[in-house]
């Protein structure tokens, strides 16, 4: 007789929840409607309309796991099947209201929840004074807030022991998550101290002689940062490992760019004049800065300079530095072999000879 109470109980609240389902699909966009035409906004409508759909499903559920415990009461403590129909009425009006009380904490908490982020996103951004940090820290205070509307849910329900047993095991699992997951969580801190100094933006074009990198910072994450190199290819590197090496940021303290080149002329050709000729190259082109700048009150020099700098073995070798404002890959290469070009016309064109390798050989009789 319970087995058959059991399931003639079990196809009532099917049939009904079914029912109760089906009639709110075929009303739900008009129900979502509504609300937003009433709170005027379609995301409060579109929310409400999934907390009821989804308070449907709970509900159901939480009726079928009460009939079952009901029948498992009946099993141990061998009650007359009448004396259960008089008390199933109680049992089911007691729990329909402390799901209505939990339902009413777990809205009010989904509510404080969304408001609470809208409240706190201008204070919170001034604070930290970068959008994706405050975008974190209100995602983390939204999820706490509702974790703990859905504490209180199960609480008023009398899922207390499953509450502390939860608990519990939250605690476990997050120590074991701490320690297999420590390079994710130290990329993350990372991410959040790269934010906050900025010691590069999207868009700078950097350099990481530790990795042998170099090219255009495309995202900073809190977790790993893209870097599109000049080989073109997309490079990720986890935040842990870039704080923990020196990087050469070409946009942020200096916008000028020193490009360094040598030439080598023979020695029989005349020194001054090839240096003259270096330096009417590179104050010839446009891109190539000349005479002094200012930078965080300091005037410095960016003309173009020329040095010897070696006597080699076939020739005397002069250095050239030069300067182009703003890194850009594209145009460093484009002024380098443009200057390059021009600098090898002239020397043809005035006499001064870039040596072959040549070795002397002396044959003893």
């Amino acid at each position: 007789m319970i087995e058959e109470l059991r399931y003639i109980l079990l196809f009532i609240v099917f049939l009904l929840f079914y029912t109760l389902y089906r009639i709110f699909e075929k009303y739900k966009y008009a129900i979502e409607s509504k609300l937003s035409h009433i709170t005027g906004d379609k995301d409060i409508g579109r929310n409400i309309t999934k907390i009821i759909e989804i308070g449907i499903i709970i509900f159901g559920f939480l009726w079928v796991v009460s009939i079952l415990g009901l029948q498992l009461f009946l099993e141990t403590k061998i009650i007359h099947v009448k004396e259960v129909l008089l008390r199933f009425p109680k049992v089911v009006i007691d729990f329909t209201f402390k799901f209505i009380e939990g339902g009413i904490a777990l809205f009010i908490g989904y509510k404080l929840a969304n408001y609470s982020t809208r409240f706190l996103e201008k204070p919170i951004l001034g604070l930290v004074k970068t959008r994706l940090i405050a975008k974190t820290v209100l995602r983390a205070i939204r999820y706490s807030i509702l974790l703990l509307a859905l504490a209180t849910f199960l609480y008023v329900l009398g899922f207390r022991g499953a509450l502390t047993s939860v608990a519990a095991g939250i605690g476990i699992a997050s120590v074991i998550i701490g320690i297999a997951a420590g390079p994710i969580i130290m990329s993350f801190l990372s991410g959040m101290f790269i934010m906050g100094d900025k010691p590069f933006e999207i868009g700078d074009f950097v350099e990481i002689p530790s990795f042998n990198i170099a090219g255009e910072v495309v995202d900073v994450g809190v977790r790993i940062t893209k870097i599109k190199s000049t080989r073109g290819n997309m490079v990720i590197i986890p935040n842990n490992e870039i704080i923990n090496t020196s990087i050469i940021n070409y946009q942020k303290e200096f916008p000028y760019v020193k490009i360094v080149r040598s030439i080598q002329i023979s020695y029989d050709s005349d020194v001054s004049k090839a240096k003259k000729i270096i330096l009417e190259v590179l104050n010839e082109d446009k891109e190539v800065c000349k005479g002094e700048v200012f930078h965080a009150g300091e005037r410095l020099d960016v003309s173009p300079r020329v040095f010897i700098v070696e006597f080699g073995d076939n020739g005397i070798n002069i250095e050239f530095w030069f300067w182009i404002k703003g890194y850009d890959l594209k145009k460093e290469r484009e002024v380098v072999s443009r200057t390059l070009e021009n600098i090898f016309t002239r020397f043809k064109e005035e006499g001064i000879v870039i040596p072959y390798p040549h070795r002397v050989i002396i044959q003893q009789k």
